[in-house]
């Protein structure tokens, strides 16, 4: 029989709850699918993610971009 246990809890795991490599790599874009649909709230609270710094910006300047920045939510439009 095989072991489901993770290392990290100790705990037995049964075969539906750990994700198959196919989930795993649709779960990266489901990330940019809610924060599209989310809205500018979500894209700004994601900073970084989305809306990298320029070479040589301050956090100021950033903080005051990101601020400024708008998504339109075309997404969930279409």
């Amino acid at each position: 029989m095989p072991n489901y246990s993770s290392p990290a809890d100790g705990q037995q795991k049964s075969p539906v709850m750990i994700p198959s490599i196919s989930y795993e790599r649709m779960a990266e874009k489901w990330d940019l699918i809610n924060d599209l649909l989310g809205g500018t709230k979500a894209m700004q609270a994601s900073g970084e993610k989305w809306l990298p710094s320029e070479p040589a910006e301050s956090q100021l300047a950033y903080d005051a971009r990101l601020s400024r920045s708008v998504l339109y939510n075309g997404l969930r439009d279409t």
